[in-house]
């Protein structure tokens, strides 16, 4: 059976309320991935009995890459499914170097969906 996957990628998308977050898993697993938007909001794992099987997780780069070498094969990997458009990437906005601030607060805000870009 394959996993159905979900996108609540930001504070702002993701319903409000530790309960309600839970409603967005719908088949295997819950994933937390990132800290753009601030640590995971507690939740009770008793809800997870009322949705199925499912298990939480908060995996890091570091548990799946062992050596250097995996982490290049890896992000070569990602890169050519980047280029061929295999992989869409969500960018919400790109700011000059200058605006590198504006960036930060925009990113603390919680109010941006997808990536925010640096132009150098």
């Amino acid at each position: 059976m394959g996993s159905v996957r979900t996108s609540c990628t930001t504070r702002s998308e993701q319903p409000p309320g530790s309960r309600r977050s839970t409603v967005c898993v719908r088949a295997e697993s819950a994933v937390f991935y990132g800290n753009a938007s601030g640590p995971v909001p507690p939740f009770d794992l008793q809800e997870l009995n009322k949705r199925g099987s499912l298990f939480v997780t908060r995996p890091t780069l570091l548990d799946y890459t062992a050596t250097e070498e995996e982490l290049a094969w890896r992000a070569g990997s990602l890169h050519r499914l980047v280029t061929s458009g295999d992989l869409k990437v969500d960018i919400h906005a790109t700011y000059p170097l200058a605006e590198a601030a504006q960036a930060q607060r925009d990113l603390e805000s919680g109010a941006t969906a997808g990536k925010l870009l640096l132009k150098v």
